[in-house]
């Protein structure tokens, strides 16, 4: 009976034995891919994602293909700063659910930050950049200029060498009008109730970003007509002021 005993219990360890080999061959993580595609950043741009799940965490570049355990995972999406030049994504977080070898597809595309907002940030105008017209009408030596997402503005305007700046501010709308020119409509409500109407032009590719900007008074009417896109700048009054009522502005901040 001893021995029958022992002969039992020896098979019972064994079939524990097996059982257990088994279970680790069933215990071995099973994974997949997540395929990130990116676009729309200029050559030696790099993009700013990171990939987050249980334990995981990866900063992504570019386009990049990751082999990552299932599960479920973040991908966030940051601006990316190129030589001074911020670029948006249409995506900032992405939930992306990852099955046993299958491909989850993630598409990221950038967009340089003006072309997507126009005149939203903070914008510097002096010395030679201020309008001829302001210079010569209101002895304007400077302007810092500050449109809101939300459409609301402020422009703080400096005349005569004066330390305490004059204060315009109100709301505005804008539309692309002509390739890169926009249009802009300036509602102001301080110090006076009064519509101005422009255009201007972001040029992105200079660091700051510089902008062009000619806009015109036409309510209360003045008699002024003001620019168009079609016609470019130096359009106000069908182009009897020439350039001089066009300002320079270069990029503060976003």
């Amino acid at each position: 009976m001893k021995k029958t005993n022992a002969l039992l219990m020896g098979l019972s360890l064994l079939g524990l034995l097996v059982l257990g080999a088994c279970g680790d061959d069933d215990d071995e993580e099973m994974t997949g891919t997540i395929e990130v595609s990116v676009s729309g950043l200029p050559s030696g741009g790099n993009a700013t994602i990171t990939v987050e799940g249980d334990g995981f965490s990866q900063e992504v570049m570019g386009t990049e293909s990751l082999t990552v355990p299932v599960g479920t995972y973040d991908v966030i999406v940051a601006n990316s700063d190129v030589d001074g030049n911020v670029y948006v994504a249409n995506e900032s977080d992405i939930t992306v659910i990852v099955e046993p070898n299958q491909s989850s597809n993630v598409t990221i595309t950038y967009e340089e930050f003006s072309a997507v907002n126009g005149i939203v940030g903070t914008w510097v105008s002096a010395g030679s950049d201020v309008a001829p017209l302001l210079v010569n009408l209101f002895a304007v030596d400077s302007i810092v200029a500050t449109f809101e997402a939300n459409q609301t503005y402020t422009v703080l305007q400096y005349a005569g060498g004066a330390t305490a700046p004059l204060t315009l501010s109100g709301t505005y709308s804008q539309s692309l009008a002509n390739g890169s020119i926009w249009n802009i409509t300036a509602d102001q409500t301080v110090p006076a109730a009064l519509t101005s109407e422009g255009i201007f032009q972001v040029d992105p590719s200079a660091g700051p970003n510089s902008m062009q900007y000619e806009i015109a008074q036409t309510s209360p009417d003045i008699g002024a007509v003001p620019p168009n896109a079609t016609d470019g700048f130096g359009s106000t009054s069908g182009g009897a002021l020439g350039t001089a009522n066009v300002q320079i502005y270069k990029r503060r901040s976003y």
